[in-house]
Order: C-alpha cells, then sequence, then structure tokens
C-alpha cells in the first residue's frame, strides 16, 4: 500500500510539474485578430469600429495558415484550399446535375401543351435563379410574330443535394395591347414608348400544396 501511495503521489507531482506547450506564433496572430474584432464592440471605439473589424480578419487569416503550416507543414497547408476547391467543383457539378434534371422534368411535362418548339428551345439555355433557401424559378422568353411567349417555373426541394420538385409550371402568351387601353407600369426605369402586352395563360399547373 505504501508503495502504491508513493507512485500515485508521484504521478501526481509529475503531472503538476509537466510545462504547457508554449503558445505559437500562428495562435498569437489569431488572437491579436480576435482581440482587434472584439475592440469593435466596445463603445469607446466606436468611431474606428468598421477598421478595427476589418484590421482583425488579416491576422486571424495568416495566424490559421501559419497554425496550419506548424502543424503539417506546407503539406498540410497546401492540401486545405485544395480540398475546399474539391468540395466546391463537386458540389457545382451536382448543381448543375440537378439543375439539367428539372428542365428534363419541365420538358417532358410540356410535350403535349402546346407550346411552341421555339420556347422549348430556350429551356435549356435558361437560368435557374434561386430566391429563397431551396426555392428557385427559371423562366424563357421567345417572340414570334408580334407574339411574346413566356415561360416561368417554379421549384423546390427539401435541401441539397435532393432533386428540384416542379410546384409550378405556367406559360402566357402576350400580344401588344391597343394604344389607349392601358398604361405602361410606372416603375423607376419607365419607358413610355415600352409597348404593353396583353398577357393570356395558354398552360398553367398549379402549385402541389394548393393541389393537395
Amino acid at each position: 500500500r505504501g508503495r502504491r501511495c508513493f507512485s500515485s503521489e508521484r504521478e501526481v507531482k509529475d503531472e503538476k510539474e509537466t510545462p504547457e506547450p508554449p503558445q505559437t506564433f500562428g495562435e498569437k496572430l489569431v488572437v491579436f485578430g480576435l482581440a482587434l474584432r472584439g475592440m469593435a464592440l466596445l463603445p469607446r471605439f466606436a468611431p474606428a469600429a468598421q477598421v478595427l473589424r476589418f484590421a482583425g480578419v488579416g491576422p486571424m487569416a495568416v495566424g490559421a495558415a501559419v497554425s496550419l503550416y506548424e502543424l503539417g507543414g506546407w503539406r498540410l497547408l497546401l492540401a486545405v484550399p485544395g480540398s475546399v476547391g474539391l468540395g466546391v467543383s463537386a458540389s457545382m457539378l451536382t448543381e448543375k446535375k440537378l439543375e439539367e434534371q428539372l428542365k428534363e422534368s419541365v420538358q417532358a411535362r410540356l410535350s403535349e401543351a402546346g407550346v411552341p418548339a421555339e420556347l422549348m428551345q430556350q429551356l435549356p439555355d435558361a437560368k435557374v435563379a434561386n430566391f429563397e433557401t431551396n426555392r428557385c424559378k427559371l423562366e424563357a422568353v421567345y417572340r414570334r410574330d408580334g407574339f411574346t411567349w413566356q415561360l416561368e417555373v417554379r421549384a423546390e426541394r427539401k435541401s441539397f443535394p435532393l432533386k428540384w420538385e416542379v410546384t409550378q409550371i405556367q406559360v402566357k402568351k402576350g400580344c401588344c395591347a391597343p394604344s389607349g387601353q392601358s398604361l405602361p407600369p410606372q416603375t423607376r426605369h419607365w419607358d413610355p414608348q415600352q409597348e404593353v402586352l396583353q398577357w393570356s395563360t395558354v398552360f398553367s399547373e398549379p402549385a402541389l400544396a394548393n393541389s393537395e
């Protein structure tokens, strides 16, 4: 028992005497950057708050890079940006594939809707715009013989990388309204010479949420 008590006391003593590792240069830079950004929150430094926030970003970024170099050398330092770039590229390719599947789904639904083939040819080049999280829309416009055809599609998904589900499709046909019957919209970039179109819905598929 005496030996056990002596050995345990010795272990505790060794643990107390073990010095803590010194703070690395990278860690010091990160702490300095955090301190600058923290100073921006204090009322006494309010006039220079924006400058302090901006000044703190540089030391934090450099400190993080130095810390990576101190941990794993150039291999680790160069591997992190490469991994991030690879992940971003994979995400972009996946998103592009999902957009192509969305457009193919729209083409399949409009194959027998009496939509001009020229309008459908604009669909592959239509830009998919995200207007909310996991909600998007795409538009295609085609003009022929004084008429304007417009296709508007809305879709949503639960999360990335799940595929887009079409919730609404609308095809409208517009023609120039007779003068004097309607006024141009009063917008910021209003052009009094701009023609006003009268729209009629050719095809409309309501949102799934409204049809359930």
